[in-house]
């Protein structure tokens, strides 16, 4: 293994949302310098190639299909290539197609064992033009994909919009990933912080202490949190069942785990969980351990008592659960939250 991995950041986003632009502002600084670019464009002909290379010299174009299924080893072999050379990048960025699904490209860095040597997923930035998310979310589930699998959604054309309608997109975006940073229209400055990972606002929904899930269409969104220092291997133990469920497709995972030695990173890609990392800056990490789910075909509720029998937490059985809430004898004002 190399003795610092490459951090790749995704941005993805629906087609017209504006990736390449938001890309070319953030390549005009210092801390893209000695950067490498990978632009996916579905069709044959790669006009944002063109564009990009007009400020940065290392770009690769991957033309002619979707880097998530058509081009996909090919986006393996450029990234090898950039290992193999004697001078190599400080970071990648991955632009993929308007119709591809982050997932698969964050899953190969994982699986290829070559991959794995030399790059590390940073993060995934989804870029949304405001203006067309309603239409887009009814007729494209890639859209709803690359929302509910970003770290940092980037909200485009909102002075297009009246307040009522702009904050209504928002809302629901923010429903469809409450753990993504929402940032609409962000400086030059901010942008380049937020694709290298050194810059983080939230703007939207506030978050609560208590566990959260949101379903729309086939993808949901949960988020399982416990104040008190848990060990890393009961966490491993409770993402294994996880990705090993039949019933449950993992698209992501993604949170911090708190244990008597310190905060770890943790994060998973479909059926491939990364090797935790200790943080280097603890005071960078949610208190206590929170996990962010993405997948489909297992509830909430589900995931919450399991996650509850990993970490010892009593849990109620469900029918016991129902029996104490819908009991017509019982105290008012008492409530039951798991």
């Amino acid at each position: 293994m190399a003795d610092t991995l490459i951090p790749v950041t995704i941005l993805t986003g629906f087609l017209g949302a504006g990736k390449t632009t938001l890309l070319n502002r953030a390549l005009s600084h210092a801390e893209f310098e000695n950067a490498a670019v990978l632009i996916n464009e579905f069709g044959e002909v790669s006009v944002d190639h063109l564009i990009v290379a007009a400020v940065s010299d290392d770009v690769t174009e991957l033309a002619d299909g979707c880097m998530c299924c058509a081009v996909r080893g090919r986006m393996v072999d450029a990234l090898r290539d950039l290992a193999a050379r004697d001078k190599k990048p400080d970071r990648v960025i991955i632009e993929t197609s308007g119709l591809a699904d982050p997932a698969p490209v964050a899953e190969a860095l994982l699986r290829d064992d070559e991959l794995s040597r030399h790059f590390a997923p940073a993060r995934i930035v989804t870029v949304v033009n405001l203006a067309e998310t309603e239409a887009q979310l009814a007729d494209y589930p890639e859209a709803e994909r690359q929302i509910a699998l970003a770290d940092v959604v980037i909200l485009t054309r909102a002075e297009r919009l009246d307040e009522t309608v702009r904050h209504g997109a928002a809302a629901r975006i923010a429903a469809l990933n409450p753990a993504a940073d929402l940032i609409a229209d962000p400086s030059g400055n901010e942008l380049a912080g937020l694709l290298t990972g050194s810059a983080s606002k939230t703007v939207g929904l506030p978050r609560t202490d208590a566990a959260h899930h949101h379903a729309h269409g086939t993808a949901t969104s949960t988020i399982v949190r416990e104040p008190q220092p848990v060990q890393l291997a009961v966490i491993t133990g409770f993402c294994d069942w996880l990705i090993s469920r039949p019933d449950f497709r993992l698209l992501r995972l993604k949170g911090t785990v708190a244990t008597p030695q310190g905060a770890y990173l943790l994060q998973a890609v479909g059926r491939t969980l990364e090797t935790p990392q200790l943080l280097i800056r603890q005071d960078a990490a949610e208190p206590g351990t929170m996990l962010v789910i993405i997948g489909e075909g297992l509830d909430a509720a589900t995931i919450e008592d399991a996650f509850s029998g990993f970490i010892g937490r009593p849990v109620l059985d469900r029918p016991d659960r129902t029996a104490l809430q819908d009991n017509p004898l019982s105290v008012a004002g008492f409530s039951f939250n798991p």
